[in-house]
């Protein structure tokens, strides 16, 4: 919090303390049994009033967990086919689509490349 909301905090006691005082002790001639309970409760309850007046800030901080991005480059050049390993890529991709722990601790990005860059679709294995 700010110096300058305690400040008024205290303020706000100091004066709810001193009205209070001023209507129940200050030249009162007799005094009830009631009184000192009279006193706590006007006191309390103007003190609280003049917290909802000042109406105090408090920030708050929140965390939040991402994923970091795994990215996956494929292939997709007339290379792969050449060597027959075709289905190998494929069954390599599906195993990191079905690996539960790493797909837990990251987010996984696949993105193919032969001419340019760009995102998994489809695997053709026809560019150069």
């Amino acid at each position: 919090m700010q110096t300058s909301t305690i400040l008024y905090f205290i303020l706000a006691l100091l004066t709810s303390f001193g009205v209070a005082y001023f209507q129940y002790f200050y030249k009162v001639k007799s005094k009830a049994k009631r009184t000192p309970l009279l006193f706590s409760l006007k006191a309390i309850s103007l003190f609280l009033l003049l917290l909802l007046l000042i109406n105090p800030k408090i920030e708050t901080t929140e965390l939040e967990h991402i994923k970091p991005i795994l990215t996956v480059l494929i292939d997709n050049s007339k290379s792969i086919s050449f060597f027959n390993e075709e289905e190998n890529v494929k069954e390599y991709i599906d195993k990191l689509q079905k690996n539960i722990p790493l797909n837990d601790a990251f987010s996984i990005e696949r993105f193919l490349f032969s001419d340019a860059l760009g995102i998994s679709d489809s695997l053709s294995f026809s560019g150069n």
